[in-house]
């Protein structure tokens, strides 16, 4: 979270026709606090300025309200041309239309700007002092500093030398520890964000089948075959879609695969409790006479 730097938030925002809305209002307001405030490589492309990365899902879990909320109050603020946002297979990029105005510079400045602030009004205080014991010590008349006097100012200016120095150095210490976390969090990101942009997508707001396509790739995570590629999940959706066209089925599919830990996912038909006709195996090769196979937890009931 950045500790310095500030946006500019005007108090037209009372009139302003979401404001009554809370997810709506919140989700603008952090997004204000979140879009870079210059431009950064990621992945290769450079994330601009006023803008950021997310998912709906990582939205969700930054502002603790649901995902339905989060797709809701995003599309007020895309009909209202408060924002504008790019989809993707992995992930959207989320622009604030009209940042300058909100940011102006500040930021970017904005621990310079403070550091200095301090700086002079530090230099002014300590300058204030001298002078005033300098009138203590000559009185009316005007005399050359004595000696003690001499050692006196330069122990205070080098005072404010090093508080300085420390200032400074703190902002620096920061920006390289705000600039880390940076790295770390892109480090960070696991295999999850890999499929739920893509479930988020292909669900198209059914909340029911979104849980189930989770679920079933959180028992793959389980069985140590995780959906570790975009290329798997896409060819998963797409083998989905092969066996069924309405929800309802898709839901009943991918329940029958996690009640048997099937890798993949097969037509409600044949024998053996459910698996596919010809007691085909994950690949969808037949495997006739062979002995079912068992699953790698054993058979859940």
């Amino acid at each position: 979270m950045l500790e310095f730097g500030y946006i500019r938030l005007y108090r037209s925002l009372l009139n302003w026709e979401w404001y009554t809305d809370s997810n709506t209002k919140d989700l603008f307001i952090h997004l204000l606090l979140t879009a870079n405030y210059e431009p950064k490589k990621w992945r290769g492309i450079i994330i601009k300025r006023g803008q950021r990365v997310a998912s709906y899902a990582t939205l969700s879990a930054e502002l603790k309200i649901s995902v339905k909320s989060v797709r809701t109050a995003l599309d007020h603020l895309k009909s209202t041309n408060e924002v504008a946002s790019l989809a993707t297979p992995e992930y959207s990029i989320i622009t604030v239309n009209n940042y300058e105005k909100y940011q102006d510079g500040a930021s970017i400045t904005a621990n310079e700007g403070q550091a200095d602030s301090v700086n002079k009004l530090l230099t002014r205080e300590k300058s204030a002092k001298i002078r005033q014991t300098d009138r203590q010590t000559t009185g009316t008349a005007q005399m050359q500093p004595t000696s003690q006097q001499y050692a006196f100012q330069e122990s205070e200016l080098a005072s404010v030398t090093a508080s300085e120095g420390q200032t400074k150095g703190k902002a620096g210490a920061n920006e390289g520890q705000q600039c880390k976390k940076d790295k770390e969090s892109n480090k960070a990101r696991n295999i999850k964000d890999i499929y739920t942009e893509s479930f988020e997508n292909y669900a198209q707001g059914d909340e029911l089948l979104l849980k189930s396509l989770l679920d079933f790739a959180e028992m793959r995570k389980a069985i140590k075959k995780p959906l570790s590629t975009e290329r798997a999940v896409q060819m998963l959706l797409k083998k989905l879609d092969g066996i069924a066209d309405d929800s309802e089925t898709k839901i009943a599919v991918l329940e029958q695969s996690m009640f048997h830990n099937w890798q993949s996912v097969f037509q409600l038909k044949g024998d053996n409790d459910g698996r596919p006709a010809g007691n085909r195996s994950d690949n969808g090769k037949s495997t006739a006479g062979s002995t079912p196979e068992v699953p790698k937890y054993g058979q859940i009931f």
